[in-house]
């Protein structure tokens, strides 16, 4: 059975189709602009990648800050109860969830089956990590540094070509030049650790 989900949150709309557990389309489109538009178009795309229409999708489901700018009919889910659903489908084993929004941070503890046992969320002193994060993000894609003041820089670094071994057979295997993210820790945090861990 086809069922559909999306989450309207501060800074992305997200919306999958699924089909008995397997994703058959999907979409994440930044929130910019006139926001009915843009979750429409984010529902459209993700059915339209199924090789459907909506009217073949009968389960539908919304969640997130922008719930109602879904103009479509739809069951409202609770964010926690989705995060945690999406959590235990990716990963069966998983029984902490960290997620990062926009505006909020929030944790949780599933049990074996999924189930919520308990959470919190924070909208005070970690309110802006996700956005926080997706900036800094947006700085390394444009190959620039992300310094955080007494904890460390991160910047893209651009690796030679070089040869290296398969892991799985030891056979020698060429490594193509490659851009990878590094961090340096500052002198303070190096500090810090140091006390730490008593050396």
């Amino acid at each position: 059975m086809l069922a559909l989900g999306c989450d309207v949150g501060t800074m992305f709309t997200k919306t999958v189709v699924m089909d008995n557990g397997h994703v058959m389309g999907h979409n994440i489109t930044r929130n910019t602009g006139a926001l009915r538009e843009i979750v429409d178009a984010s529902i459209h795309h993700a059915a339209e990648m199924e090789g459907g229409t909506l009217d073949d999708i009968h389960v539908r489901g919304g969640t997130g800050m922008g719930d109602k700018y879904i103009g479509i009919d739809h069951v409202n889910e609770g964010v926690i109860k989705c995060i945690a659903r999406g959590a235990c489908w990716a990963l069966k084993e998983v029984r902490t969830v960290v997620d990062l929004g926009g505006l909020s941070t929030t944790i949780i503890s599933l049990g074996e089956t999924g189930r919520v046992i308990e959470y919190r969320t924070s909208d005070k002193c970690a309110s802006g990590s996700g956005f926080f994060l997706e900036l800094a993000a947006q700085a390394l894609e444009r190959g620039e540094q992300v310094k955080l003041s007494g904890f460390g820089v991160f910047q893209v670094r651009a690796k030679r070509a070089r040869m290296g071994r398969n892991p799985k057979t030891g056979e020698p295997a060429a490594i193509e030049p490659r851009r990878v993210i590094g961090f340096r820790a500052s002198q303070v945090m190096k500090a810090r650790v140091d006390r730490a861990l008593g050396k």
